[in-house]
């Protein structure tokens, strides 16, 4: 860990191909990706356990998925294709979502019928409004978390009712380094949604390639100095990586 402590069990750098893509916080006046919009494809969005709102957020290049599952979990993505890219999860209470990503991105949302609206709340502080619609039809957030030896991929993709997509792509490689060195990029792949590509499916474990973009992300706000990290975030942090990637394995 960063403390030092060292693990018998694997630890993650995440490493991609592509250095100039989805990774860091969007900032005002960022050019817009050139995003194909298409026809319906193989790839559907039926969502087991829980329903999807897609929409764009609104100042921004970006779009969003809010997930909430039946069992009262939530799951948020956002990306834009370019920039940004951010994964949230934890709890819903009723039909209010408040979640916040490791790297400082806020997501409140609240869930209204067949829409969520809400705010995401980027690290810099700019607040963006979205109005998100249930997604149905071809529709949907779709992901791929693929582990091949010591390589793990993750993808997500947004597609709204339009057509248009956001998506980013990642290789995870997976090694036994202790305190683990992290470093995320993402290539951007947000012209269609892979045909490998599923929707999100709720009440499944941490995932190895999530669990690393956390760690990244807090370690990387501790190292700047930022107020208010600690370093038992960050030990707190790797530990959730090491076992989520060790239970992958």
């Amino acid at each position: 860990m960063v403390r030092g402590v060292v693990r018998s069990v694997a630890t993650v750098v995440v490493l991609v191909l592509v250095p100039s893509a989805c990774g860091s916080d969007h900032k005002q006046g960022a050019a817009t990706p050139t995003v194909a919009s298409q026809g319906p494809s193989s790839t559907t969005a039926p969502t087991a356990g829980g329903t999807v709102f897609v929409g764009k957020v609104r100042g921004t290049p970006a779009y969003i998925a809010v997930g909430i599952g039946k069992s009262g979990d939530a799951v948020v993505y956002v990306c834009d294709s370019a920039r940004l890219v951010a994964y949230l999860r934890g709890s819903s209470s009723g039909s209010s979502v408040r979640l916040t990503e490791a790297g400082g991105i806020k997501v409140a949302a609240t869930v209204n019928g067949a829409e969520a609206t809400g705010t995401v709340t980027l690290s810099d502080g700019t607040g963006h409004g979205f109005r998100a619609a249930r997604a149905t039809g071809d529709a949907g957030y779709f992901r791929i978390h693929r582990r091949t030896g010591n390589v793990v991929t993750l993808g997500g993709w947004i597609r709204l009712a339009d057509g248009s997509v956001r998506g980013a792509l990642s290789k995870v490689t997976v090694s036994s380094t202790d305190p683990a060195q992290v470093g995320v990029t993402s290539e951007p792949a947000g012209a269609s949604v892979p045909p490998d590509a599923v929707p999100l499916k709720f009440g499944g474990r941490l995932l190895c390639g999530i669990a690393g973009f956390e760690f990244k992300r807090i370690r990387d706000r501790f190292v700047s100095g930022e107020p208010g990290v600690t370093r038992d975030q960050v030990d707190a942090a790797q530990e959730k990586m090491t076992e989520a990637c060790s239970a992958a394995a």
